[in-house]
């Protein structure tokens, strides 16, 4: 954690110095922010592949990762299609 800081601020004694409020906060970002990066990352090695029909822009692609996918159908219409028939 402690590097994650180092990396993003800068100077960690002005992050313990802070309430605990604050500080929750400015890690929380920058967990958020390093997730982005590495997707970014992830994104730029899908666009050398991308042509006109596959292109998906970064925005598009960091939301579908970072939207937990959630499935809403019915838990039989799920078990049929995980046991097939």
């Amino acid at each position: 954690m402690d590097d994650l800081l180092l990396h993003r601020y800068g100077n960690i004694e002005y992050i313990y110095k802070l309430p605990i409020r604050r500080a929750v906060k400015l890690i929380i970002k920058a967990k958020t922010e390093e997730r982005k990066a590495v997707l970014f990352q992830m994104w730029l090695m899908r666009f050398t592949l991308m042509d006109k029909e596959s292109f998906v822009s970064f925005e598009d692609f960091y939301e579908n990762a970072t939207v937990p996918q959630i499935d809403t159908r019915p838990k039989d219409e799920i078990m049929h299609e995980l046991i097939g028939g």
